[in-house]
């Protein structure tokens, strides 16, 4: 309909580009990003929606002649960065919780939030108030909502400062764990694992990805790769089938997994793996913290918000650091001075670390006794 579209005095004022949004990422843009696996998760995210665009024009052969691959790209970014989820009063949960609202979904972000919207059944309308005094002539802002860096410039193309130091924590990193070559029986280990994935026993076995947040470990991603690699370090053969049909695994969870300790032996292979994996995620930025810490201030637009996503991945990275490399010195130290280490590190009464205070000391005082028993 073009112009005679009664959309059209909208879709005019939406923006041309949005050359901050990461699907339209340059390679210059990317090389900030080095060693993040942020450009790994857009990757999978542009070949989705490239994968979408092919289906619509399986199912309608004429929208390929109407609209472009850009075209539609281009409509995804302006929706995800103007959306609003919210369960409207009147339709089903299907049609009411995504909409876009033409002028209001123009306002930038600011946490706290400025102004505060609702919907009026009454008037059966947006409606916008302001939480505080604001100087005519002045930018209007709403809140987003708590998210981490990584969620802010997918959706919206950008990042704001001191998100990591946000409490309770928000800030996420991703982190791979491979199938390394000391895994016990690695070719047979590998083909169970596609075969768990319902692939051919043959293929290629993608690495797994985990997300880890500061001081989130309970039945969360952290919790889960060591989880991960509990299973991993478990003996081959008919040891491995035995243990891993008891209930401490998982075997169809995704990824399989065993959730309770499975021995003193295991448990140490498996720390060591979550330290392995934590520092090689690390080793893969090309620059440190501290170096990012010092560059921000020099930097403005898509740089300072690429730079300020991967110090942000670094700091939850460092926390897990310590937390995994404490836990490997459980092993070979007195509770006491486990007990006295964890406080300092992460505090006296942190919930996340329970398995430095409780669990660890629980597998080792058990182990103990039973070399006594012997």
């Amino acid at each position: 309909l073009g112009a005679a579209s009664s959309w059209g005095p909208y879709l005019d004022v939406l923006p041309e580009d949005f050359p901050s949004v990461p699907i339209w990422f340059s390679d210059e843009d990317w090389s900030w990003l080095e060693g993040s696996l942020f450009r790994k998760r857009i990757k999978r995210h542009r070949e989705s929606l490239e994968k979408q665009y092919e289906t619509i024009s399986e199912l309608v052969p004429e929208f390929p002649s109407e609209f472009s691959l850009d075209e539609f790209l281009w409509a995804r970014a302006a929706i995800s960065s103007r959306v609003f989820g919210w369960n409207l009063p009147g339709l089903p949960v299907e049609d009411g919780t995504d909409f876009m609202v033409p002028l209001g979904d123009m306002f930038n972000h600011r946490s706290p939030k400025q102004v505060e919207w609702s919907f009026n059944k009454t008037t059966n309308s947006f409606e916008y108030k302001a939480l505080e005094d604001i100087p005519a002539g002045s930018e209007i802002l709403i809140s987003y909502g708590g998210k981490c860096n990584s969620q802010y410039l997918l959706s919206y193309g950008f990042t704001i400062p001191n998100v990591s130091k946000r409490w309770p924590p928000v800030s996420t990193v991703r982190v791979e764990m491979a199938l390394d070559a000391e895994v016990p029986e690695r070719e047979p280990r590998q083909r169970w694992l596609l075969k768990s994935r319902l692939q051919e026993v043959d293929g290629e076995l993608a690495l797994e990805e985990f997300e880890l947040k500061a001081n989130t470990f309970k039945a969360a991603g952290a919790e889960n790769m060591l989880a991960y690699a509990r299973l991993l370090s478990l003996p081959g053969g008919d040891e491995f089938e035995r243990r891993v049909k008891s209930r401490s695994c998982s075997r169809y969870a995704t990824p399989p997994r065993c959730q309770q300790a499975m021995g003193l032996e295991n448990e140490l292979a498996a720390v060591k793996r979550s330290v392995h994996a934590v520092d090689a995620a690390l080793a893969a930025y090309p620059t440190t913290l501290e170096e990012d810490e010092e560059l921000l201030p020099t930097l403005s637009g898509l740089p300072l918000s690429l730079v300020t996503l991967r110090r942000d991945e670094k700091v939850v990275l460092r926390w897990w650091q310590r937390f995994f490399k404490l836990a490997l010195e459980g092993f070979s130290i007195e509770p006491d001075l486990l007990e006295n280490r964890t406080a300092e590190a992460f505090g006296e009464f942190s919930p996340e670390s329970v398995y430095l205070r409780v669990s660890l000391p629980a597998l080792l005082k058990v182990e103990r006794e039973i070399k006594v028993s012997v």
